[in-house]
Parts: structure tokens; C-alpha cells; sequence
């Protein structure tokens, strides 16, 4: 499970989308797969795009049988099978597998079916042990947040900032673009 969470972060924060305008997924190069503990002083070579999600698939694949005959009730800091069908989903979404991603998407929904009533109040903080969304939970705690006055926000892209209604309760509690003024200063890549 997190060796498949690690390549498919790795290969998404260097921009490279499984399907791009310019190559294909079997072309396209992306990270280095070391797939044993050995230690080699020889520089690994690149695996392609395709290469990376195929074994990003066969690990979340084999983390999700596993997960699924845990029965053990455990809070959200451990990875579970929803969280794993979670992260399937993305991979789905990634590689345009729409079967995949409804399959995976049909199994959280039936286990996670609550959303939060924004207009209710409350502790609505989306990153949030409380938050019943949330199929798991890996971030700084509330007191560390706190503590040093940060909000939990999301910082998203101008545009897709714009994109949400003002009155959109999300916008008000949770999403943040930076100003384009700012940019320079604080790069949406490196935001909350």
C-alpha cells in the first residue's frame, strides 16, 4: 500500500499524467522502480509512465485483498481498505479506468455514505480526525495547527477557485487561491 501511495505521488508531483498530449503512457518516462532492498551503487534507469502505474496497481490491488480480511476496528491514522480503495479510485481516475473508478468509488460510498452539513456548524474542519469524510487521516494535529495560529485550508489554483459560487460553503471554510500578487512569494505547489 505504500510503496503504491509512494510511486504514485512521486510520478503525479513530477508532472507526469499517465495520458499527455505529446506521448504515450509506454514512451513516456517517469521515476526509477527499486522494487527490493538491495543496495546498488549503479544509477537505476527510468521506468516508463505505463510501467510505474502498472506496478502501482498490482501493489494497491494486493493492499486491498490484505486490508479487506482486516477486521480490526482501528482509528483513521491507520490504513484501511476504504482508504486503499480510496487511493485505487485516484489511480482509476489517473489512467481513465471509469470501471475502475466506480468499482473502487462504490466500494467507500458504501461504507462512508455521511457528508458533513456545513450549515450546520460545528467542527467542519476538513482535515480532521472528526471529519466523517474522511476514510483516512495523516496530517499535523489540531493542537500543532493551533498552536502556531494555521488554518486548515486548501490552496487551490485561481482558476479553479473562481470556479465555485460565492455563497459555496466550501469556498468560505475550507479553499484558499493565493492572490496572483503573491505568487512569487508563495507558489500554489508549495500551499497548504
Amino acid at each position: 500500500m505504500l510503496r503504491a501511495y509512494y510511486y504514485f505521488v512521486l510520478t503525479n508531483i513530477y508532472g507526469l499524467p499517465y495520458k499527455n498530449t505529446v506521448s504515450s503512457p509506454e514512451a513516456s518516462l517517469s521515476v526509477p522502480l527499486k522494487l527490493d532492498g538491495n543496495v546498488v551503487e549503479a544509477t537505476i534507469p527510468r521506468n516508463t509512465v505505463a510501467e510505474v502505474y502498472a506496478q502501482i496497481k498490482k501493489d494497491i490491488d494486493a493492499a486491498i485483498i490484505l486490508l479487506e480480511k482486516d477486521r480490526a476496528s482501528r482509528n483513521l491514522k491507520f490504513v484501511n481498505a476504504s482508504a486503499a480503495h480510496h487511493l485505487a479510485a485516484r489511480i482509476a481516475l489517473f489512467t481513465e479506468d471509469w470501471e475502475g473508478v466506480v468499482r473502487h468509488s462504490d466500494y467507500v460510498l458504501a461504507r462512508h455514505p455521511e457528508l458533513i452539513d456545513l450549515a450546520a456548524g460545528g467542527d467542519v474542519n476538513v482535515v480532521s480526525q472528526n471529519n466523517k469524510e474522511s476514510v483516512w487521516y495523516y496530517y499535523l494535529s489540531n493542537e500543532f495547527l493551533s498552536t502556531f495560529g494555521l488554518l486548515s485550508l486548501v490552496d487551490v489554483s485561481k482558476e479553479l477557485y473562481d470556479s465555485f459560487d460565492d455563497k459555496d460553503l466550501r469556498k468560505q471554510l475550507w479553499i484558499f487561491a493565493t492572490p496572483p500578487e503573491l505568487n512569487m512569494w508563495i507558489p500554489a505547489d508549495y500551499g497548504s
